[in-house]
């Protein structure tokens, strides 16, 4: 045997395409490794055991997916679910109407710094909507003249 037929561990765990730590830990967990020849207190490998070795490592591994790949899943496969049904839109309610003062309010809000609000009616107003206005306008006006403007600026022909 000559030489060159021999490998050191280092060259072992290069020809296997490992780390040199691997090499150690295999033989300490007591798993498989190319026969060793022990001609001297350095371990050796002879070249042709660490080839075929390999190869047996490679088939062994092969096999191992073949298997796991030919294994039937422990599950079936779920049948495809049904398409959902959308639902209808839930009808939204009619806005509330809002009072005189939520009115001013909110016209406040939007507007900004207006001092005087925007509220007029669409339609002439009902008898008791004309005093209610202006009694709302007599409790805030200075003057009986300016509660007699007020109530004709808001209620118009109404008033």
């Amino acid at each position: 045997m000559s030489a060159e037929d021999l490998l050191t561990t280092e060259e072992m765990a290069d020809v296997m395409g490992w780390a040199r730590a691997t090499v150690y830990s295999r033989t300490r967990a007591g798993r498989a490794l190319p026969p060793r020849v022990d001609d001297s207190r350095v371990p050796r490998y002879r070249r042709g055991d660490v080839d075929a070795f390999k190869v047996a490592l490679a088939d062994e591994a092969a096999a191992a997916t073949a298997a796991r790949l030919a294994k039937p899943r422990k599950r079936p496969v779920p049948a495809p679910r049904a398409p959902r049904v959308a639902r209808p839109p839930r009808p939204t309610p009619p806005p509330k109407p809002l009072t005189l003062e939520e009115q001013i309010a909110r016209q406040r809000r939007r507007g900004g710094t207006s001092p005087a609000p925007r509220v007029g009616y669409a339609i002439p107003p009902g008898p008791g909507e004309v005093v209610a206005v202006r009694g709302l306008i007599a409790r805030r006006a200075t003057g009986p003249g300016e509660a007699s403007l007020l109530a004709a600026m808001i209620l118009g022909d109404a008033a």
